[in-house]
């Protein structure tokens, strides 16, 4: 299928930034962008409301979570349940950080 838009020169370079902030061609920013919003109508595509990284960030931080909670530092809601600290980081702990 083929699909041609009828853009202004601004409107062109701003979805070619978009795209390149991106790291994507125009065409997979503008059907991503498109598909995302579904049945709704696309008057301007912008920056899209998704994050390639997100995901990565998202199951890197719920790991991060488990081993906290593996280590029996915080509980299953990720509250602290561990208040030992190392004698350098206890109050008024005489500190040297090699500077």
């Amino acid at each position: 299928m083929t699909i041609t838009l009828d853009l202004s020169e601004e409107v062109a370079e701003q979805l070619a930034a978009d795209a390149t902030r991106n790291g994507m061609t125009i065409d997979e920013y503008l059907i991503r962008s498109a598909l995302e919003r579904g049945d709704q109508k696309v008057r301007y595509i912008g920056t899209p409301s998704f994050d390639p990284l997100y995901a990565d960030a998202c199951e890197r931080a719920r790991l991060a979570g488990e081993e906290l909670e593996r280590l029996g530092i915080t509980d299953q809601f990720g509250n602290r349940i561990r208040t030992d600290l190392p004698e350098d980081m206890k109050e008024g702990a005489d500190r040297d950080f090699g500077g």
